[in-house]
């Protein structure tokens, strides 16, 4: 069997984040699926693993596929509500007009919207030359407004005013689909309000590296300031922290869906995009898998801080589909279906090297986002998700783990390029310019698919939420 297995171009069962505005939501932390209850539409006894979205039964009872939310919205304005939706930010973020069959055949069968969602990778690659054009390119702004002063003290952490996420969920459908990552309540507001704070500090030290000298941000810390991220931190070892870092997989919820059950309680929808790997095992049948979300958690713990000197917070880095940059963990809930996978464990030496890469790469980006007039810094076109963490795992050791990977490196050398020429970090610069020259892309064949897509799935054995994942262990196990 194993010499059967050949490769064909890969289709994409795709809707970016853009869909809902919603790589990132994926969530920091997994949950832990929430009381079982009654769910909209039948059951999901009729389905197969010849459709991606099928789920396993009982596996994760709280979840509801997306092809029984369609059946159990309550009328065809609905189903056009959502038809019409999806079909707008597809356009927005892909480039692909999609044509939409007749609402009433979509609420009979609801394969035939979910189906229509199969992008070839020429049809991909079309997609993101029109995300590139004037005539697709919507100019939605980079998210994440700055809550901290332009100086801001380190003493002031437990004063500063900030705004924690809400609980609070936007209607889609009146009273049957809702929309959002909800606050995970069992994080207490001081450890939200520490990841916060770091994630800021670390974000807009980072955006020093572009900024001129009175757009600058300066942290104080121990009374001392500090404009430049490795500066920062080498304060923080210095004052008896250690910074650790993973590398982090999970399914990418891009669209937080929840649906409303008849048991009056709101669940969560398995509503991944899904991707081919262009693998396939003797009988033709290809492994697909859920779109994939990648993260690196930052660790900053005390271990002999004095006291009111000490930091503890976790901080995400990732391009989302907001923003390229970092984020606050752990206080938005996460899902129990989209799993949570640690791949990569990096120590405190390996770590501050890839933290003060990450910085760097972060202001990269935004920059030659900003000269491609491209949106949200050029998530989609510049990477997503999976290529910022993989830039960064290939810098510091040559090897990646995420799954799939399409950055359109001519697109991001110039910027690395002219950093090199004004002579400044060049040694960070250079390994940045080789981790993306070197790193894999999944836009054409290449031999570590395989070996990185097997390693993406952020469920054990045996605990898969969708009987196509189960089919694409399968097949991806057996390949050569």
């Amino acid at each position: 069997m194993k010499d059967e297995i050949k490769r064909r171009g890969m289709t994409f069962w795709l809707m970016f984040g853009m869909m809902f505005l919603g790589c990132g939501s994926g969530g920091s932390e997994t949950g832990d699926g929430g009381a079982s209850g009654v769910v909209p539409g039948k059951p999901d006894q009729g389905f197969t693993a010849d459709n991606v979205f099928a789920l396993v039964p009982g596996a994760y009872p709280d979840t509801v596929s997306l092809p029984d939310v369609i059946r159990g919205l309550k009328n065809e304005s609905a189903i056009e509500k959502l038809a019409n939706r999806i079909k707008e930010y597809v356009k927005q973020a892909v480039g692909i007009e999609l044509v939409l069959p007749r609402i009433a055949a979509i609420k009979a069968d609801p394969e035939r919207l979910t189906d229509m969602l199969q992008f070839s990778l020429e049809d991909m690659a079309a997609g993101r030359r029109l995300l590139l054009s004037g005539d697709i390119r919507f100019n939605q702004p980079a998210q994440g407004q700055s809550q901290l002063p332009q100086s801001f003290d380190y003493a002031n952490r437990g004063t500063v005013p900030l705004t924690l996420p809400t609980t609070d969920l936007k209607e889609l459908v009146a009273d049957e689909l809702y929309q959002g990552w909800p606050r995970d309540l069992s994080v207490p507001d001081a450890v939200c309000r520490a990841n916060t704070i770091l994630s800021e500090v670390f974000e807009r030290l980072s955006a020093n590296l572009h900024l001129a000298q009175d757009q600058r941000f300066t942290v104080l810390y121990r009374g001392v300031p500090y404009q430049a991220l490795d500066a920062f931190i080498t304060a923080l070892v210095s004052a008896g922290h250690e910074i650790t870092a993973e590398v982090r997989h999970t399914v990418a919820n891009f669209t937080g869906l929840h649906a409303r059950g008849s048991d009056g309680a709101l669940h969560p929808v398995a509503f991944p995009a899904f991707a081919g790997t262009g693998i396939l095992d003797s009988q033709q049948e290809e492994a697909v898998l859920p779109m994939f979300h990648s993260e690196i958690v930052y660790r900053v713990r005390p271990t002999h801080a004095a006291p009111g000197e000490a930091i503890e917070a976790d901080v995400l880095f990732y391009q989302g589909v907001v923003r390229m940059g970092f984020y606050s963990a752990g206080c938005a809930v996460s899902p129990a279906w989209v799993g949570s996978k640690v791949s990569d464990r990096l120590d405190q030496a390996t770590a501050i090297k890839a933290l003060d890469l990450t910085g760097h790469f972060t202001s990269v980006i935004r920059v030659a986002a900003e000269k491609a007039k491209l949106s949200v810094h050029g998530y989609a076109v510049l990477g997503v998700c999976n290529d910022s963490v993989a830039i960064i795992q290939q810098a510091v050791h040559g090897k990646v783990s995420s799954w799939p990977l399409f950055m359109i490196d001519e697109l991001v050398l110039p910027e690395l390029d002219q950093r090199l020429a004004a002579g400044q970090d060049v040694a960070i610069y250079q390994a940045l310019r080789q981790a993306v020259e070197s790193s894999p892309s999944d836009a054409s064949d290449n031999p570590t698919i395989r070996e990185r897509a097997l390693i993406s799935i952020p469920w054990e054995s045996g605990y898969e939420p969708f009987l196509s994942t189960i089919d694409a262990r399968r097949i991806l196990g057996n390949a050569n």
